[in-house]
C-alpha cells in the first residue's frame, strides 16, 4: 500500500505534471483492484467449485 501511494506523490512532488502523475496513479489503482479484488474473488470462486 505504500508504494502504491508514494508512486504517484513521488511523481507529483518531482515532476508537478499531472499528465504524468495520473497515468502513474491510474496504473496503480488497476493494479490495486486486478490483484485486492479479482485476484481473491476467482481463488474463493475456485475452492468453492471443488
Amino acid at each position: 500500500m505504500l508504494t502504491g501511494i508514494t508512486l504517484p506523490t513521488g511523481s507529483w512532488f518531482l515532476l508537478q505534471r499531472w499528465w504524468i502523475t495520473a497515468p502513474v496513479a491510474a496504473a496503480v489503482l488497476v493494479w490495486w483492484w486486478l490483484f485486492l479484488v479479482l485476484v481473491p474473488r476467482a481463488y474463493l470462486e475456485q475452492q468453492g467449485s471443488q
